[in-house]
């Protein structure tokens, strides 16, 4: 499913690469036979006869004939160099790639070669060269994906211009497969020994699990390990500094401290060096091989210093948890709003002593707070109930902790911050997110006020864990507790499901029918999703509605709420937003799911993904929430009637469609 034809009609492995895969994974091989296939290809001798006749090798007197050439270079030597140079005559040099660099990806491949024949030797295996023709194909997935994918590996890394978290998943995700696992099947398919299609497989994974011999354990390491020395170098197969993991396994197969890696890594630079100027390949210079590590290294102490205070925090947690949890009440059976925050606020002062403990929920304004809750353990009078707190884009440290849900200690860095401290008469807060179903309900402070002893940021992680707790315990309490008890959520989106979204647009059609607050709706649907299900099966089909809803759950906000509506349908919640504002949304969001549908082309060929989006907002005369739920299905219909991937909406009180027959300014028909 994910390359461009069926495997019947793919051209095989080159017949001589293939044949010379054989010889060489044959113990029973002669070198007559190597000579007699590389001599039927006379484009391979020319290239080999010009290596063996280089400064390189310097032999004496010039060398004319395969069968010379095997023997003074023996027959292991000459099948790896025969190998190598088919490969890159017959796949790596035809296949020219804008997107893909196939002279970087050949480089890669050369170093891990050469690094898994030298630890391969190092470490006493039978057959070094066979672990050099394994080191040379273990991306051949990529090689494959970029002449033969739907969706090429150059697509793949222009779409993921920048690379974080795990590679393979990203490849899965959008390619539909990863290089490791494509490489491996094809490598099976063409008949290959194990000892090549297990390191192609699992030099990215772990094979602890693997019930294998000694032998193909270390095979895989060795290629596993070469690999990430050559990531480390700065040699990966693209031009990115990408981490790489070490399996545990790698480490402790090829008894990592005992290599002599300075010895093997000053054999990889001379055997490179060598090779480059017959593929034309410029190999980073000491300089810039310094710089590479660097760089590697920096990145990998930032991490280390990441992992080591995360460290310190989960030693303090413990330590404090472990106190903590004789001081907390019994888990919450009230369903009292007010005694679940008094009750937790509480247990943390017996257990951290802070002088003031106060809980905001989210504010009638957008991006504001306001303290409902407030206990006071110092003979201050202070009266901050009440007192709100709006969320401005200055007020940099707020902003992460509610994004990212992460306590912090705020200490006055911006104007605005530093105002929010003057507001409470403080030098330090520190701000604990709330978090209820998904989403951010509130923020528990803490202060030192009287005290002015200092608030530590570990601490402030053990108060997460506890006001998470009091964050289910206040979704029990309100409105959604029958949402959570019900079966909500749909099972293959991560989404509400019809009743509960219709549930949630009913309450919120309440608030704003009493109290005037702007709610407006956008009804989403895939354009001829139908059709993705007849030409590519409902597997292809489920996986479009998850990429749907996980791009969806990526771009809306914290107090939006996502539901699938009913097959290919989806309505999204957009609270406290007018109708211009969610307009804009519905825009931002197909643009969006466009640029996905670009990606996603050569992976369903003559298939577009795109979404057709009617938005409707609450209007003073409308009665029920049926009657905007109706508005937005009717401005969605619009859309799809006006040609798809279209945002259409309409507005009565302002006399304005956005799309349909009536005139509007142009630049509200998108798409």
């Amino acid at each position: 499913a994910v390359l461009s034809r069926e495997l019947k009609d793919l051209p095989s492995l080159p017949a001589v690469v293939l044949k010379l895969l054989k010889i060489s994974s044959s113990a029973e091989s002669s070198a007559g036979e190597l000579v007699k296939l590389v001599e039927t290809d006379p484009a391979i001798t020319a290239r080999i006869l010009k290596v063996v006749n280089s400064a390189a090798y310097g032999f004496s007197r010039k060398i004319d004939s395969i069968k010379h050439a095997v023997v003074l270079l023996g027959f292991d030597k000459m099948r790896t160099l025969a190998l190598e140079i088919s490969v890159f005559e017959q796949m790596v040099r035809p296949g020219e790639s804008s997107g893909f660099d196939l002279k970087f990806f050949w480089q890669h491949c050369l170093s891990v070669a050469c690094l898994s024949r030298a630890i391969a030797e190092e470490k006493g295996h039978p057959d070094p060269e066979r672990l050099y023709i394994a080191g040379l194909l273990h991306d051949i997935g990529k090689m494959i994906l970029e002449v033969n994918g739907k969706i090429t590996y150059g697509d793949f890394i222009k779409y993921n211009s920048y690379f974080s978290g795990n590679l393979l998943k990203k490849e899965a995700n959008i390619i539909g497969l990863s290089h490791d696992q494509l490489g491996a099947d094809f490598c099976h398919l063409w008949g290959l020994p194990v000892s090549i299609t297990l390191p192609v497989r699992f030099h990215h994974e772990r094979y602890h699990q693997l019930n294998l011999d000694q032998e193909h354990f270390l095979e895989i390491g060795v290629v596993s390990l070469a690999d990430f020395l050559t990531w480390a170098h700065g040699i990966g197969s693209v031009n990115l500094i990408l981490h790489r993991t070490l399996q545990p396994e790698t480490m402790e197969i090829t008894s990592l401290g005992t290599l002599n890696l300075t010895a093997l890594l000053e054999r990889m630079d001379r055997e490179i060096l060598e090779t480059a100027r017959f593929y034309d390949i410029s190999f980073p210079s000491l300089n810039q091989l310094r710089e590479n590590l660097l760089l590697f290294n920096i990145d990998l102490c930032r991490f280390n210093n990441a992992c080591t205070n995360r460290q310190d925090e989960l030693e303090s947690q413990i330590q404090s948890l472990s106190s903590l949890k004789d001081s907390l009440p019994v888990p919450h059976g009230s369903l009292n709003r007010e005694e679940i925050v008094k009750q937790t606020l509480t247990a943390l002062h017996r257990e951290f002593s802070y002088d003031r403990l106060y809980f905001l929920e989210v504010g009638e304004k957008k991006r504001g707070f306001k303290i409902s809750f407030f206990l006071n353990f110092t003979t201050r009078e202070d009266a901050l109930t009440g007192t709100a707190v709006e969320i401005t884009a200055e007020m940099k440290n707020f902003i992460d902790s509610l994004r990212n849900r992460i306590p912090k200690v705020i200490s006055g860095s911006t104007s605005d911050e530093n105002q929010v401290l003057e507001k409470f008469g403080v030098s330090e807060l520190g701000i604990i997110p709330v978090v209820s179903n998904e989403k951010v309900i509130g923020l528990l402070c803490v202060d030192n006020i009287s005290s002015k002893r200092a608030i530590h940021q570990s601490s402030l992680a053990s108060v997460s864990i506890v006001t998470h707790e009091m964050g289910k315990a206040l979704e029990h309490a309100g409105l959604f507790q029958k949402y959570r008890v019900m079966a909500s959520i749909d099972g293959l989106t991560g989404l509400y499901n019809r009743y509960v979204i219709e549930e949630i647009i009913k309450e919120y059609f309440l608030k704003a029918d009493s109290r005037g607050h702007p709610l407006t709706l956008a009804m989403i649907d895939i354009d001829f999703f139908k059709s993705f299900n007849d030409h590519f099966g409902h597997i292809a089909g489920d996986k479009i509605l998850k990429n749907m809803a996980n791009t969806m759950q990526k771009f809306s906000r914290p107090n939006d709420y996502l539901g699938r509506y009913g097959g290919e349908e989806f309505i999204v919640i957009l609270t406290e937003t007018g109708y211009i504002d969610g307009f804009r949304y519905g825009e931002r969001l197909r643009k969006k799911i466009e640029k996905l549908g670009h990606v996603l082309k050569k992976r369903f060929p003559g298939h577009s993904l795109t979404v057709s989006i009617g938005i409707a907002s609450y209007e003073s005369g409308m009665k029920k929430a049926e009657d905007l739920i109706a508005q937005a299905d009717k401005t969605l219909y619009m859309a799809k009637e006006m040609g798809r991937n279209k945002v259409v909406g309409f507005y009565r009180e302002e006399k304005k469609w956005s799309g349909g027959k009536s005139p509007v300014p142009v630049e509200q028909v998108t798409g």
